[in-house]
């Protein structure tokens, strides 16, 4: 009984991200930041914890608490501008720089979640972010 009340309190343990984001833009702005806990709600853009903070230096730490141990996409983009959304040109390419802490291998098509998790268990886990442009990826 003992072991099962372990094996449950593990599975269900509380997890922290700590990252460092950082663009390849001018430190001004804003980063957002999202982060999807499945595949539904990462395609109905339904994040489960969202943060912003102001770009004002170089690099940019953040701290996110997560309910358990999963896979997560941990994504954002680098709101130059202030208008609190990623802005997209015509043929639907962002125009601010973005990223995720998983890539994807491809820039030529929008990710799919299983593309571009990354699995957080262990209680704490440490990631970088780097925005950039479409065409610096």
């Amino acid at each position: 009984m003992h072991f099962l009340l372990s094996v449950l309190f593990i599975v269900t343990s509380p997890q922290n991200v700590s990252l460092q984001v950082s663009s390849t833009a001018a430190a001004k702005g804003d980063f957002h930041l999202a982060v999807y806990a499945s595949a539904a709600d990462y395609e109905a853009r339904r994040p489960l914890v969202g943060a912003v903070k102001a770009c004002n230096d170089d690099v940019v730490g953040f701290e996110i608490d997560l309910p358990s141990a999963g896979d997560y996409v941990i994504s954002g983009y680098h709101d130059l501008n202030g208008n609190g959304k990623l802005d997209f040109n015509m043929m639907g390419i962002p125009k601010e720089p973005y990223g995720f802490v998983r890539p994807p291998v491809s820039k030529w098509k929008e990710p799919q979640f299983e593309e571009i998790a990354t699995s957080v268990d262990g209680g704490k886990l440490q990631a970088k972010l780097d925005f950039k442009l479409w065409k610096e990826y």
